[in-house]
């Protein structure tokens, strides 16, 4: 029982840290995206 008890911590702690890197990407990849624009709006 012990054991299965940590497996789904161990689970759950990789899963929520998936989830934080996806999130981070995202957050990333839109800030890249709007000054994208900027530039492309400084060069128009």
């Amino acid at each position: 029982m012990k054991r299965n008890m940590d497996g789904l911590s161990l689970y759950y702690r990789i899963t929520k840290l998936e989830g934080d890197n996806t999130t981070l990407l995202l957050k990333m990849i839109t800030k890249l995206e709007k000054e994208v624009e900027v530039l492309k709006q400084k060069i128009a």
